[in-house]
């Protein structure tokens, strides 16, 4: 994941919202750059397994989330 900046422009309209969310391969490293980029700190870890009906059948994700503390926006 690479976190880009853009000056004079915002690459992510944060106005209006409380909460959005990002999908990523790597968890530990999208936090870690997001982190060191952004200035964020981050809640406790969730991690729970859904359900998911796929074209070839149900399967199984396993998921990991967590809101940052810094902000609005989380």
């Amino acid at each position: 994941m690479v976190v880009g900046h853009q000056t004079g422009f915002n690459m992510f309209p944060l106005s209006g919202f409380y909460h959005f969310g990002l999908v990523v391969s790597d968890f530990d490293q999208a936090l870690d750059e997001l982190s060191s980029n952004l200035g964020l700190e981050w809640a406790k870890v969730t991690e729970f397994e859904i359900i998911c009906e796929q074209p070839n059948g149900i399967v199984t994700a396993d998921m990991k989330v967590v809101y940052s503390t810094t902000g609005p926006p989380h």
